[in-house]
């Protein structure tokens, strides 16, 4: 009986939020609408790139896994770059993507590319446990969030949202097992976070 109790308090609890929460306004059921037209792409964009191996050291993985996303960010007209780490150093390098603008706030969006499953590991690709689960090397950590920044970047586009707005988007090489010297591992990311709000 006190379950019952506990679970109807929190219920009642509960309600008046959900009775009185804030409709979405027309530009946010637009944004939403995009969101969903874009989701199996989404999907499969992702099980692109956690099918290709970017442990931290596997340089040419964690620059081919940049590559996809740079490609991506160029098709919704974000200016990239990609800043290759020296030799001596054992790290990839970083992708950046930029829009410019004057309007709102000037955001910084962080992900990385690496992974912690070097090519040995047997973790390796992608694979659906059910229709709405999935197990990915690097698929929480940062492949997919990675996945969200560029998809929500696109719904913002195709909504108009991005025109005259600040938004970088980094994403290093080397979360994993960061490069050293940080002096220039991280300058590019410390120049960019000095940039925005």
């Amino acid at each position: 009986m006190k379950k019952i109790l506990i679970i109807l308090f929190f219920f009642i609890l509960m309600c008046p939020s959900s009775i009185v929460s804030q409709k979405l306004s027309r530009v946010e059921k637009k944004i939403v609408r995009s969101v969903e037209k874009n989701n199996q792409q989404a999907i499969t964009f992702l099980k692109d790139v956690v099918n290709i191996n970017s442990g931290t050291l596997n340089l040419k993985g964690v620059k081919k896994v940049g590559m996809a996303f740079k490609s991506e960010f160029d098709n919704i007209g974000l200016k990239t770059s990609w800043i290759e780490m020296p030799a001596e150093m054992n790290r990839a390098g970083h992708l950046f993507a930029e829009s410019s603008g004057k309007k709102g706030k000037k955001l910084i969006l962080i992900g990385h590319l690496d992974t912690v499953f070097e090519e040995d590991s047997p973790f390796q690709e992608f694979k659906m446990i059910n229709d709405s689960i999935a197990h990915a090397p690097g698929g929480n950590d940062m492949k997919g969030g990675n996945i969200i920044i560029l998809y929500a970047l696109k719904a913002l586009k195709e909504n108009g949202l991005l025109k005259n707005r600040q938004v970088i988007v980094a994403l290093t090489g080397d979360e994993e097992s960061t490069g050293k010297p940080l002096s220039i591992s991280r300058k590019d990311l410390i120049d960019a976070a000095k940039r925005s709000d």
